[in-house]
């Protein structure tokens, strides 16, 4: 029905008689859209999103036409990975690309923002949780640009008269995807790093400075909106950070820095609360806002908002199409062939229980170090229900667990059993004798939680249910 297409990518429907326009494409907010392909009308289009691989299309003349040569740009590989019946619907190498400059950009700029990648391992360390929260954000939005992408380079390969057609084409629609607007996204992902570690680090120092100040650049290419916030000082307890904390826009890059309660002893503080308010009012801002801004990403663990994804309804609406990706999609090679060559049998706890939790615990629960050395909350509640009653045989992978968390073989973000949320990391480890799998999520925005570990067992079924999604980290690959 129609309803349906309205609800999964997010535009509202029209009411009666209500006027429409017809968008450029699927970009960004406030960025051009890419050249259309086609003339198809807007319902067509959004119909394509579920089109299958091309079966015709494009004559491409010799078969030598669809190899890749020496010399082959990205853009050309991916073009005829397209052309052969390869990426129907996703392109590992595509969306691999795409989320590695995404992620350094979001490094780069929390650096910037001075707080470490390595943090001190506390329970709940707000910014050890809002980094992993971020990456799982790009992980999704990289997701959704490369299905967006691949469904585009598709609908090109059918329309087109010719493969030299198609191969036209698909340049405008790369370079739009993966130059154009890559740009963007990589400046958006730095400067929302930058300004959520710099929240963080401000949030550890309220205490010396519970004052903030707003701050532009100052040179001709800062907004006139903004313009008017600079100097604005507030407490850092103030509600209204919440909706100006920056960036404000696209490009923005206005910034915060703290101030001593001396250094705000003259400010007329309901002149400054006017004064925001009367942006809150503006055209820039209201726009913004309708674009995702508006909001304090650090505190919801977000690069891009939900407005700001190619697919607007992503991760639920997405996960049907991910989840059909497995390790075959990647190159990996099978379980037994990775076990093969594993470094030898898993080692095997067997002390008790009770002793290893009451070791390492700290007020109640254990934090360990996953692969990125960041910590990993284990409640007395999981380990309890992990190694008593019919659980208790999972004890003696207690290391093995451990093992898995800091040094895994593959890790892959997909869904959780019976959940449609795509934000259940995955870790596989491969012994000789054995396959160990850990799974982990952040919960309710504030601690990154072990949830699971238990050994994989050998069926089709089982094997195919954790190794699918978007693998986020493969050791071999790394190496």
């Amino acid at each position: 029905p129609v309803s349906h297409i309205y609800e999964i990518t997010g535009i509202p429907q029209p009411s009666a008689n209500e006027a429409v326009v017809e968008p450029a494409g699927t970009g960004l907010p406030g960025t051009e859209g890419p050249e259309s392909p086609d003339d198809r009308n807007w319902m067509e289009r959004v119909f394509g999103f579920f089109a299958e691989a091309p079966g015709t299309g494009a004559s491409t003349g010799a078969n030598d036409s669809l190899e890749d040569m020496d010399g082959d740009t990205f853009d050309v590989r991916l073009a005829k990975r397209v052309a052969r019946g390869e990426s129907d619907y996703f392109d590992a190498e595509l969306f691999n690309g795409t989320a590695d400059r995404l992620l350094t950009a979001l490094r780069t700029g929390w650096r910037k923002g001075g707080v470490g990648l390595r943090n001190s391992i506390e329970y709940g360390a707000a910014d050890d949780v809002a980094l992993t929260a971020m990456e799982t954000n790009l992980y999704h939005f990289a997701a959704a640009k490369t299905l967006t992408e691949i469904q585009q380079l598709n609908q090109a390969y059918r329309n087109s008269k010719s493969f030299e057609d198609f191969m036209t084409r698909a340049s405008k629609i790369t370079d739009t995807f993966n130059r154009r607007w890559a740009r963007t996204e990589y400046d958006t992902a730095g400067q929302v790093a930058e300004s959520a570690s710099t929240y963080y680090r401000l949030q550890n120092q309220v205490r010396l400075f519970p004052f903030w100040e707003y701050r532009t650049v100052g040179d001709d290419k800062v907004r006139e909106e903004h313009a008017a916030l600079n100097g604005l000082i507030l407490p850092a307890s103030d509600a209204r950070w919440k909706q100006i904390y920056p960036p404000n826009g696209w490009g923005c890059r206005c910034y915060v820095v703290p101030r001593m309660r001396q250094e705000a002893e003259t400010v007329d503080f309901e002149r400054m609360r006017k004064q925001c308010d009367r942006y809150f009012e503006t055209a820039e801002f209201k726009k913004s806002a309708a674009q995702g801004f508006g909001v304090n990403r650090a505190e919801l663990g977000l690069v891009f908002t939900a407005n700001q994804q190619y697919i607007r309804k992503f991760p639920n609406k997405a996960a049907k199409y991910l989840n059909r990706l497995g390790a075959a999609d990647y190159g990996l090679p099978t379980v037994a062939k990775r076990q093969a060559a594993s470094g030898g049998d898993m080692p095997r706890f067997t002390g008790m229980a009770a002793e290893w939790f009451a070791a390492r615990q700290r007020n109640g629960a254990v934090i360990l170090k996953d692969w990125q050395d960041r910590g990993v909350t284990l409640t007395e509640k999981t380990y309890r229900g992990h190694t008593t009653g019919s659980h208790a045989g999972r004890v003696e992978y207690l290391q093995a667990m451990t093992e898995t968390l800091t040094t895994p073989d593959e890790v892959w973000l997909n869904t959780e059993r019976g959940k449609a949320a795509y934000e259940n990391y995955t870790m596989i480890r491969y012994y000789r004798d054995v396959v160990i799998v850990v799974c982990c999520k952040i919960e309710q925005g504030k601690v990154n939680a072990l949830k699971t570990w238990f050994p994989l067992e050998m069926k089709a079924r089982v094997i195919n249910s954790v190794r699918r999604g978007l693998l986020v980290f493969n050791k071999k690959a790394s190496e």
